[in-house]
């Protein structure tokens, strides 16, 4: 009862209407296999919430309806490019949380469940191109969820779900925590200047990634013209800039125990820079001297925070923006 109760609930909170049951979705991929130096195997940890969010440029909660339809399309733009055959899915939209907005259904292209099946080589090359070595996530008919989704790099009108970013499932024990996290950004970005000017410093950090992450994506348009990039409002860099340097950057340097968890990268203060353009030995930041006993966030933080408050008071946050056709 307890258990019906809290799927009803998590339902509710992401705007799927109850009434028949949950379609459990299909199990996960297994983790990422990444082959090292050495040709032996690494195994990747799943992507965070986070993670799928700045990934994606659209986030709707809805169900699956999945037929006998195909298209045969190119997995990505080029010339001789060989085509897969993909499975169309109609997503009934019931809320779209993050992009653009949706009223109805939406098409996803769905991938061979077996990555053997997707042609990657391409004529005039010696080498075939990255073959996926886990399998793409799959949909079932009457899957219910939130779903992180990117227009298709080829077949104009469709989406497709990026590379393993599972769904949200609401009979998950984290889908409460994990739609937390994922309205919280959506509030960033609907109003930044509000999220930037949170009482805690952890939100307002939390506000600075999202914000950088979303300004720093290029996204692909067919046919679109290469992104420019634009200068966002003076008060908003400001902030973005101010929250970054706020941040706790010396947790970056302290060693992992046990199985703790590896650091959400995404939150990295040193990489946000690097997405905005920064570094030691740029737009007159002085070049990093680590010195013996200490860590090397903890002594970026402070050439941080001394060049923001000299040359870096005139740096601007840019953003991309992409033409559409």
């Amino acid at each position: 009862m307890r258990r019906s109760l809290a799927a009803l609930f998590a339902l509710s909170a992401a705007g799927l209407a109850p009434g028949q049951p949950v379609v459990p979705p299909p199990p996960p991929p297994p983790p990422i296999l990444q082959a090292d130096n050495a040709g032996g195997v690494i195994v990747q940890p799943g992507m965070t919430v986070r993670q799928k969010v700045y990934q994606s440029q659209l986030v709707a909660a809805g169900t699956v309806g999945l037929g006998k339809e195909t298209l045969d399309a190119a997995m990505y733009p080029g010339q001789g490019v060989p085509k897969t055959t993909y499975k169309v899915a109609a997503l009934k939209v019931s809320q779209a949380l993050i992009g653009d907005k949706v009223d109805g259904t939406l098409k996803i292209l769905i991938p061979p469940a077996d990555p053997a099946q997707m042609p990657f080589e391409q004529p005039g090359r010696k080498q075939p191109y990255f073959r996926p070595t886990v399998s793409q996530v799959q949909l079932i008919d009457g899957q219910e969820g939130v779903f992180f989704l990117a227009p298709h790099p080829t077949a104009a009108g469709y989406y497709h779900i990026p590379y393993g970013q599972t769904p949200l499932n609401p009979l998950d024990t984290t889908y409460k925590a994990d739609l937390a996290v994922v309205k919280k950004i959506a509030a960033t970005y609907a109003d930044p200047l509000a999220a930037l000017k949170a009482k805690d410093a952890a939100d307002r950090f939390e506000a600075a990634a999202a914000l950088v992450h979303k300004y720093r994506r290029q996204a692909f348009t067919q046919g679109g013209k290469p992104p420019q990039q634009v200068a966002i409002p003076a008060e908003e860099s400001k902030l973005i800039l101010t929250a970054i340097g706020e941040a706790d950057w010396a947790q970056y340097d302290r060693p992992r125990v046990g199985s703790d968890p590896p650091p959400d990268y995404t939150l990295m203060p040193n990489s946000l820079l690097a997405q905005l353009g920064v570094s030691p030995g740029q737009h007159g930041m002085p070049q990093l001297q680590v010195n013996a006993g200490r860590g090397y966030n903890e002594t970026y933080h402070e050439l941080y925070k001394t060049w923001l408050e000299g040359e870096g008071a005139k740096f601007e946050v840019k953003k991309f923006v992409t033409e559409k056709k």
